[in-house]
């Protein structure tokens, strides 16, 4: 039943299985969903503040930012876009997930997640997954910067990227 255009009576009509089934053929759909997304995501400074990176940058890459990216995505990274606030200067929003229950019995679906910079720099942390604990990952409970900072560090430098480590990190 994929058309150009459905009108509020065809929606209407359809059975809610059939409407989610129109909605993952026609990807118009989802990319209105992805854009209304990053549309909020870029406002989401207007609730909660803006953080700029200059306050929380953790490394300085010497490498472009697509080589960044690229290097960080061959070590399982993907975009978070949907899942996390944006920050001033923000270039790229990534995320790699893993489970410990041994170190966090807790919370032991984690993430290491990454933001890029303008200006080069990005900011690493480890924290508690914001798919499997909201409360928690919001909270920012158990989250460690130095450990995500070494973490992000290693796979860089294991992929040939020279990495200064910001003195004023915190």
């Amino acid at each position: 039943m994929v058309q150009d255009t459905l009108s509020a009576q065809d929606l209407q009509d359809l059975e809610p299985v059939e409407l989610l089934e129109e909605a993952l053929q026609d990807d118009r759909v989802l990319r209105l969903v992805e854009d209304a997304v990053r549309i909020g995501r870029a406002h989401a400074s207007d609730w909660i503040g803006t953080v700029d990176g200059d306050d929380i940058a953790t490394l300085d890459p010497q490498a472009s930012t697509n080589e960044v990216v690229i290097a960080l995505a061959r070590e399982g990274f993907t975009p978070n876009w949907l899942l996390s606030y944006e920050y001033g200067g923000e270039v790229a929003n990534l995320v790699r997930f893993h489970y410990d229950p041994d170190i966090f019995p807790e919370h032991p679906f984690r993430q290491l997640h990454v933001r890029l910079f303008a200006d080069g720099t990005l900011d690493a942390h480890e924290e508690p997954s914001a798919l499997m604990h909201k409360g928690p990952h919001i909270r920012e409970e158990t989250f460690n910067r130095e450990v995500g900072t070494a973490a992000v560090r290693t796979i860089l430098e294991d992929a040939g990227v020279d990495v200064e480590v910001l003195e004023e990190a915190r």
